[in-house]
């Protein structure tokens, strides 16, 4: 038997080193004689000895690395379903099909129910399927545009993105200006080029917000904590949930190196909020960063932005593409329609 092709679109990869976590663990699998994953498209393109049942340990495979596979829905509505008794093996021969996840008749609503991987098997051949066990399908299933899915997909990302890196740079620059009255030992060193940056703001920032420079540090130092801690729970949050599953399944990616940096810098600051002690008794200033965690997870969000917006705009010119391909079969037909047409007149002229 031929090993056949099969396009596996994976979620949740973040860097080059993601698509090769991916890589690995495909590549453990017996089935699987060749696997290339490539983390600029999202998919992972595999050589398989045999499809049925296959896919599922794919699945599998691909979510004990971390990360997880795009999946679509179908609903097929079958006529006189809730009349019929061959109920279960309709669902057999669904489930048997490769990239078919999970497949549920209700014969109550006279509905299927099928979660599939698509580039796997498509929603026509779910149809096809069906029909060929005797079913009757009062309406066709509709068939879904991969193009356009993966379009909608990253033009969601873009605007969670989007959403997030606002809510994360406007955090940043307040955190900034309220850790200027906390940065004093740190603004006076003219060799820190971080000093230098906050000692050409602190100047200006004196003279227009006086009361800002009175307020209690500790005072500061909590809202400081507040405001930080709602950049790590929503739109860092995403980093560190990634980290967990890197340590979970024994990986490690981008996303780990951003949780340790923003995790240690942040938990070192809430440790020198509320324990001073422990770091003046040893001779170190009890100095906070909260402000470097928010302006580490705004500038990784604005990376993440850029790299969607790109992936956005290659899909959207591969759906115009795609538009732009002749219908050759219909030219044909009218061509040979429109012949055909002469023949005749010309007969009925004779």
């Amino acid at each position: 038997m031929a090993d056949r092709r099969v396009v596996l679109p994976i979620e949740g990869m973040s860097c080059g080193a993601c698509a090769v976590t991916v890589q690995r663990r495909l590549a453990d699998i017996k089935s699987v004689t060749n696997v290339n994953v490539n983390f600029a498209t999202g998919k992972a393109i595999l050589m398989l000895r045999d499809g049925n049942g296959v896919v599922a340990e794919l699945v599998k495979a691909v979510r004990s690395a971390g990360y997880d596979c795009v999946k679509s829905s179908a609903v097929l509505h079958i006529a006189d379903l809730h009349y019929a008794s061959g109920v279960t093996r309709l669902e057999e021969q669904l489930n048997s099909m490769t990239g078919v996840l999970r497949a549920s008749a209700n014969q109550a609503t006279e509905t299927v129910s099928v979660e599939y991987v698509p580039g796997v098997v498509s929603a026509r051949e779910i149809e096809t399927a069906t029909t060929d066990l005797g079913w009757l399908l009062p309406e066709p299933v509709a068939e879904e545009n991969a193009v356009e899915r993966e379009q909608l997909r990253r033009e969601l990302e873009t605007k969670q993105l989007g959403v997030k890196l606002l809510v994360a740079g406007a955090i940043a620059v307040i955190s900034m200006i309220a850790s200027l009255p906390l940065l004093g030992s740190v603004t006076a060193k003219t060799g820190d080029p971080f000093g230098r940056v906050m000692g050409v703001i602190d100047g200006p920032l004196r003279s227009i917000a006086p009361a800002l420079y009175t307020s209690d540090p500790f005072s500061l130092r909590i809202f400081l904590l507040v405001v930080t801690t709602v950049v790590v729970v929503w739109p860092g949050a995403q980093f560190y949930k990634a980290a967990w599953r890197g340590v979970v399944h024994g990986t490690a990616d981008m996303n780990t190196l951003i949780a340790i940096g923003t995790g240690a810098a942040f938990m070192y600051s809430v440790v020198a909020t509320f324990l001073p002690s422990i770091f003046t008794t040893a001779g170190l200033p009890a100095d906070v960063y909260f402000e470097a965690v928010s302006w580490i997870i705004a500038f990784v969000l604005l990376g993440r932005l850029l790299e969607a917006r790109a992936k956005a705009q290659a899909s959207l010119a591969i759906r115009r593409l795609i538009a732009l391909r002749p219908l050759k079969a219909r030219e044909d037909t009218q061509r040979q329609s429109d012949g055909w047409n002469r023949q005749f007149a010309w007969f009925v002229c004779v």
